[in-house]
């Protein structure tokens, strides 16, 4: 088994129509002197993850903020520093104005369940994997929507 982290490992965890998927897609990957991550074990994560893109042995300046929205904050201060910021595509939408930011689209769980390509989620695969009956999976999809959206709308 490879257990080589490659570039095209690292832009399938990133939506296709973020910008920096579209940085890293080129064969120029950009050279950030630091990144800013949400948590204190993302910045374990991604040190060793995306040295292995630099080739080096560790990325020293990689920094764990206390969530989202910390990120986010130290985005707003960005100073043509040559720095990344990696967030989760979470619930929270992303605002414009952070469109330097890179989102993931499948690293936290709820990113892999909900993630949808040609108009089908994840989820809608796990479910026609428990439900061999394509019938029964249909009414199980629409009824875990509703449920879903309910939830969403009361909290």
């Amino acid at each position: 088994m490879n257990n080589t982290i490659s570039k095209e490992k690292f832009l399938s965890s990133i939506s296709e129509y973020d910008n920096a998927y579209q940085k890293f897609y080129n064969n120029h990957i950009p050279v950030f002197k630091e990144f800013y991550v949400e948590s204190v074990d993302d910045a374990e994560f991604y040190g060793y993850f995306l040295a292995k893109i630099y080739q080096i042995p560790k990325l020293l300046k990689c920094y764990g903020c206390n969530g989202k929205k910390e990120v986010l904050k130290e985005y707003s201060r960005y100073n043509g520093k040559k720095a990344g910021f990696i967030v989760d595509l979470d619930y929270i939408p992303i605002d414009n104005k952070y469109d330097k930011v890179i989102v993931t689209s499948g690293y936290s769980m709820e990113n892999f369940f909900f993630y949808e390509k040609n108009n089908k989620f994840n989820f809608e695969f796990i479910f026609d994997q428990i439900y061999k009956d394509p019938i029964e999976s249909k009414i199980k999809i629409i009824d875990f929507t509703k449920k879903i959206i309910e939830f969403k709308e009361k909290y």
